[in-house]
């Protein structure tokens, strides 16, 4: 008499939710708006994962952080200083 065993594997992939941030809580690399900047879920620099701004949001633009960018007569540019992270709109005359 043979005896056959089946063993079944199932791997599956959980995504924890690693930055927690008031009552809500974000999965690894997610990104969300939170009062005009654009926030990140991230293992950082060191090694503990942390919500921090990416970018800032503006007249519906998006602009990473420490970067600048031109729409129409305006440039803006996304800054960060300590913990907080400005924007700052710069008008050109008429081209």
């Amino acid at each position: 008499m043979h005896h056959f065993v089946i063993i079944l594997i199932i791997v599956t992939t959980v995504r924890c939710d690693v930055c927690k941030l008031g009552n809500r809580t974000f999965a690894e690399d997610e990104k969300w708006v939170m009062g005009g900047f654009v926030m990140q879920c991230r293992k950082w620099g060191g090694g503990h994962w942390e919500a921090r701004i990416v970018a800032c949001i503006s007249d519906r633009h998006e602009i990473p952080l420490n970067t600048s960018k031109k729409y129409g007569r305006v440039t803006y540019t996304c800054t960060k200083t300590g913990n907080r992270a400005f924007i700052h709109k710069s008008w050109w005359p008429c081209e």
